[in-house]
């Protein structure tokens, strides 16, 4: 899955989980205007036409000016108008991106909660808020990476005074953005696996974070694999340099006194070391006439290295 495709997937999981008011349906638009570059002083300057949308998405969003009364149609203005574009999905709209419409300050000028979501001191402690402006900032300014490769959420904010209220919509869910300024356009972005997940939960992208999630628990365990197969290579290389330097200690032993200085028990423990390298000390305990356990095997090593030493 590319990169784009799955920022796709979770535009396809907002539209279809559309707002269930009209308070949140006007605060989802709201949100999406804001972070598209228009003015909330009915002022267009500030919209940018490299904005560009596929055509789900506009249809989505044209559906939520309708339902706020903000687009002429003669269909009644209710909340289940969302349902029908969901359910009517399955029609052809042609392959061609479509740009916001240009009287967009004509609509920015009757939308009632524009303004007010900017100085967000209310809807930043209304769970339900939050989420509908959280859902139409991503819906027009988001971007996920992809997870096999990249942990990363951004939404790019076209218009400056909706920063520091986006980063409090996010606050209230506990999950902390990074801040970065690109040219004239500034970047809230989450890196962080577990943030990401919650993120895209409170939206309610639930089959992404299903998709997402699942792409974590295989890299997790491929990433646990992996540090067990690294600790055990790193064990047995330790066990082999050690082991070299123990037969290189012993042999130099018994070429120095000729065996003639070293005890008997202690010359077969040495026979049975240097005639089996790569056993484990239990094993060559066990191949001791009488056989001897692991403690006992080891004392004897150590034995042979310490007289090495002292000689």
């Amino acid at each position: 899955m590319e990169e784009i495709r799955f920022s796709d997937k979770i535009r396809e999981d907002i539209i279809k989980s559309p707002p269930k008011n009209s308070d949140e349906c006007q605060y989802e638009l709201a949100s999406a205007l804001l972070c598209a570059r228009v003015s909330s002083h009915g002022d267009a300057r500030h919209h940018s036409k490299s904005t560009v949308f596929s055509p789900h998405v506009s249809e989505y969003l044209r559906t939520l000016m309708v339902c706020c009364g903000l687009y002429s149609s003669s269909e009644p203005h209710d909340i289940d108008l969302l349902r029908r574009h969901i359910e009517g999905r399955g029609k052809d709209t042609g392959s061609r991106q479509h740009y916001l419409d240009e009287n967009i300050s004509a609509w920015i000028r009757v939308l009632p909660n524009l303004q007010s979501i900017e100085k967000s001191d209310v809807f930043a402690s209304d769970v339900l808020a939050r989420r509908a402006a959280l859902r139409g900032a991503f819906l027009v300014a988001g971007y996920a990476g992809n997870p096999l490769s990249d942990y990363r959420i951004e939404i790019r904010v076209g218009n400056s005074s909706y920063v520091e209220p986006l980063m409090l919509f996010f606050h209230g869910q506990n999950i902390i953005p990074n801040i970065v300024k690109r040219g004239k356009t500034t970047v809230l972005y989450l890196r962080d696996g577990e943030q990401i997940a919650d993120f895209l939960a409170f939206i309610g992208a639930h089959r992404s974070v299903v998709f997402y999630e699942s792409i974590r628990a295989e890299k997790e365990v491929r990433s646990q694999v992996n540090r067990v197969v690294n600790c055990d290579t790193a064990n047995a290389m330790r066990q082999a340099e050690a082991g070299m330097k123990r037969s290189k200690k012993i042999r130099n032993l018994i070429e120095r006194s000729n065996g003639s200085d070293i005890p008997q028990e202690l010359m077969e423990t040495a026979r049975v070391f240097l005639d089996n390298p790569g056993l484990s000390i239990k094993d060559l305990g066990e191949l001791m006439d009488p056989p001897i356990g692991k403690s006992g095997m080891h004392h004897r090593l150590k034995k042979l290295e310490q007289m090495a030493d002292e000689g």
